[in-house]
Protein backbone atom coordinates (compact mmCIF):
# COMPACT_ATOMS: atom_id res chain seq x y z
CA UNK A 1 0.00 0.00 0.00
CA UNK A 2 1.44 3.43 -0.86
CA UNK A 3 2.34 5.58 2.18
CA UNK A 4 -0.04 8.40 1.17
CA UNK A 5 -3.27 6.34 1.23
CA UNK A 6 -5.25 6.08 4.48
CA UNK A 7 -5.17 2.67 6.16
CA UNK A 8 -7.78 0.29 4.81
CA UNK A 9 -8.48 2.41 1.73
CA UNK A 10 -8.50 0.67 -1.64
CA UNK A 11 -5.41 1.35 -3.69
CA UNK A 12 -5.09 1.71 -7.42
CA UNK A 13 -2.95 -1.44 -7.37
CA UNK A 14 -5.63 -3.74 -5.91
CA UNK A 15 -9.07 -4.50 -7.33
CA UNK A 16 -12.08 -2.95 -5.57
CA UNK A 17 -13.01 -4.93 -2.47
CA UNK A 18 -9.68 -6.74 -2.19
CA UNK A 19 -8.24 -6.95 1.33
CA UNK A 20 -5.82 -4.24 2.30
CA UNK A 21 -2.16 -5.05 2.68
CA UNK A 22 -2.08 -3.73 6.23
CA UNK A 23 -4.79 -4.01 8.90
CA UNK A 24 -6.59 -0.87 10.08
CA UNK A 25 -4.69 0.67 13.03
CA UNK A 26 -7.78 1.30 15.16
CA UNK A 27 -9.57 4.52 16.09
CA UNK A 28 -8.51 7.66 14.30
CA UNK A 29 -5.93 9.80 16.02
CA UNK A 30 -7.20 13.36 16.62
CA UNK A 31 -5.67 16.13 14.60
CA UNK A 32 -3.02 18.23 16.31
CA UNK A 33 -4.37 21.37 18.00
CA UNK A 34 -5.02 24.22 15.61
CA UNK A 35 -2.83 27.26 15.75
CA UNK A 36 -5.87 29.59 15.65
CA UNK A 37 -8.91 27.72 17.02
CA UNK A 38 -11.27 30.63 16.24
CA UNK A 39 -9.94 31.53 12.81
CA UNK A 40 -7.00 33.63 11.75
CA UNK A 41 -6.29 36.80 13.73
CA UNK A 42 -7.16 40.17 12.29
CA UNK A 43 -10.29 39.06 10.46
CA UNK A 44 -12.66 42.04 10.50
CA UNK A 45 -15.93 41.63 12.39
CA UNK A 46 -18.34 42.26 9.51
CA UNK A 47 -21.49 42.14 11.64
CA UNK A 48 -20.64 45.34 13.54
CA UNK A 49 -19.65 47.09 10.33
CA UNK A 50 -22.85 45.95 8.61
CA UNK A 51 -24.93 47.30 11.50
CA UNK A 52 -23.24 50.68 11.11
CA UNK A 53 -24.92 51.04 7.70
CA UNK A 54 -28.11 49.16 8.52
CA UNK A 55 -28.79 51.11 11.72
CA UNK A 56 -28.73 54.41 9.84
CA UNK A 57 -31.06 53.05 7.17
CA UNK A 58 -33.51 51.45 9.61
CA UNK A 59 -33.62 54.48 11.91
CA UNK A 60 -34.25 56.72 8.91
CA UNK A 61 -37.10 54.55 7.60
CA UNK A 62 -38.73 53.66 10.92
CA UNK A 63 -38.29 57.08 12.49
CA UNK A 64 -39.69 58.90 9.48
CA UNK A 65 -42.58 56.48 9.15
CA UNK A 66 -43.47 56.55 12.85
CA UNK A 67 -43.02 60.12 13.97
CA UNK A 68 -41.41 62.07 11.10
CA UNK A 69 -38.09 62.55 12.91
CA UNK A 70 -36.09 59.67 11.40
CA UNK A 71 -34.06 61.99 9.23
CA UNK A 72 -32.95 63.86 12.35
CA UNK A 73 -31.80 60.79 14.28
CA UNK A 74 -30.36 58.54 11.54
CA UNK A 75 -26.82 59.40 12.64
CA UNK A 76 -27.14 58.09 16.23
CA UNK A 77 -26.68 54.35 15.50
CA UNK A 78 -23.53 54.68 13.39
CA UNK A 79 -22.06 57.18 15.86
CA UNK A 80 -22.60 54.73 18.70
CA UNK A 81 -21.04 51.82 16.78
CA UNK A 82 -18.16 53.99 15.57
CA UNK A 83 -17.36 55.31 19.03
CA UNK A 84 -17.29 51.91 20.74
CA UNK A 85 -15.01 50.12 18.28
CA UNK A 86 -11.25 50.26 18.19
CA UNK A 87 -11.18 48.20 14.99
CA UNK A 88 -10.33 50.39 11.97
CA UNK A 89 -12.65 48.36 9.71
CA UNK A 90 -15.67 48.96 11.93
CA UNK A 91 -14.69 52.62 12.47
CA UNK A 92 -14.51 53.12 8.69
CA UNK A 93 -17.99 51.72 8.12
CA UNK A 94 -19.34 53.53 11.19
CA UNK A 95 -17.99 56.79 9.78
CA UNK A 96 -19.58 56.07 6.40
CA UNK A 97 -22.94 55.39 8.07
CA UNK A 98 -22.56 58.57 10.15
CA UNK A 99 -21.80 60.65 7.05
CA UNK A 100 -24.82 59.10 5.31
CA UNK A 101 -27.09 60.01 8.24
CA UNK A 102 -25.82 63.60 8.40
CA UNK A 103 -26.21 63.96 4.63
CA UNK A 104 -29.85 62.88 4.94
CA UNK A 105 -30.46 65.74 7.39
CA UNK A 106 -28.90 68.19 4.93
CA UNK A 107 -30.90 66.71 2.03
CA UNK A 108 -34.22 66.98 3.89
CA UNK A 109 -33.54 70.62 4.76
CA UNK A 110 -32.35 71.57 1.24
CA UNK A 111 -35.03 69.69 -0.68
CA UNK A 112 -37.70 70.82 1.79
CA UNK A 113 -36.70 74.45 1.28
CA UNK A 114 -36.62 74.03 -2.50
CA UNK A 115 -40.02 72.35 -2.52
CA UNK A 116 -41.53 74.98 -0.23
CA UNK A 117 -40.05 77.79 -2.30
CA UNK A 118 -41.29 76.31 -5.55
CA UNK A 119 -44.79 75.84 -4.10
CA UNK A 120 -44.75 79.49 -3.03
CA UNK A 121 -43.64 80.57 -6.52
CA UNK A 122 -46.32 78.45 -8.17
CA UNK A 123 -49.14 79.57 -5.88
CA UNK A 124 -48.32 83.20 -5.19
CA UNK A 125 -46.16 84.37 -8.07
CA UNK A 126 -47.99 82.72 -10.93
CA UNK A 127 -45.26 80.28 -11.97
CA UNK A 128 -46.39 77.08 -13.75
CA UNK A 129 -47.96 74.47 -11.49
CA UNK A 130 -45.43 71.79 -12.47
CA UNK A 131 -42.52 73.72 -10.90
CA UNK A 132 -42.88 72.09 -7.42
CA UNK A 133 -42.65 68.67 -9.06
CA UNK A 134 -39.01 69.30 -10.05
CA UNK A 135 -37.50 69.45 -6.52
CA UNK A 136 -39.87 66.69 -5.38
CA UNK A 137 -38.67 64.42 -8.20
CA UNK A 138 -35.03 65.26 -7.43
CA UNK A 139 -35.68 64.46 -3.77
CA UNK A 140 -37.23 61.12 -4.75
CA UNK A 141 -34.23 60.23 -6.90
CA UNK A 142 -31.88 61.18 -4.06
CA UNK A 143 -33.81 59.02 -1.57
CA UNK A 144 -33.92 56.03 -3.92
CA UNK A 145 -30.20 56.16 -4.66
CA UNK A 146 -29.38 56.77 -0.99
CA UNK A 147 -31.34 53.71 0.10
CA UNK A 148 -29.81 51.60 -2.67
CA UNK A 149 -26.28 52.63 -1.68
CA UNK A 150 -27.05 52.03 2.01
CA UNK A 151 -28.03 48.46 1.14
CA UNK A 152 -24.86 48.08 -0.96
CA UNK A 153 -22.87 49.36 2.03
CA UNK A 154 -24.49 46.75 4.29
CA UNK A 155 -23.61 43.96 1.87
CA UNK A 156 -20.02 45.14 1.39
CA UNK A 157 -19.49 45.49 5.14
CA UNK A 158 -20.96 42.04 5.72
CA UNK A 159 -18.51 40.60 3.16
CA UNK A 160 -15.55 42.32 4.86
CA UNK A 161 -14.86 44.87 2.10
CA UNK A 162 -13.87 48.48 2.79
CA UNK A 163 -16.35 50.61 0.89
CA UNK A 164 -17.31 54.28 0.77
CA UNK A 165 -20.51 55.94 -0.36
CA UNK A 166 -20.39 58.14 -3.46
CA UNK A 167 -20.02 61.78 -2.42
CA UNK A 168 -23.44 62.72 -3.83
CA UNK A 169 -25.06 60.33 -1.34
CA UNK A 170 -22.87 60.83 1.74
CA UNK A 171 -20.87 64.02 2.09
CA UNK A 172 -17.57 63.52 3.98
CA UNK A 173 -18.34 65.37 7.22
CA UNK A 174 -16.09 63.15 9.37
CA UNK A 175 -13.08 60.91 8.79
CA UNK A 176 -12.63 57.42 10.27
CA UNK A 177 -10.03 58.85 12.64
CA UNK A 178 -12.75 60.84 14.37
CA UNK A 179 -11.42 64.28 13.48
CA UNK A 180 -13.81 66.56 11.57
CA UNK A 181 -12.81 67.33 8.02
CA UNK A 182 -11.35 70.79 7.33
Amino acid sequence: MPPYAPPGAPTPYAPQGAPAHYPHPGPAVPYPPQLYPHGPPGKPPPDSAMWAHLSALLIFIAGTGACCIGFLIAWIGPLNIRGKSGDPFVRHHGTEGLNWGITQIVAVVVFGALTGGSIYLAEEQGWPEWVPAVPMAAWGVHLATSFAFAIVGCRRAKNGVLWSYPRAVALPFTKPSGRPMP
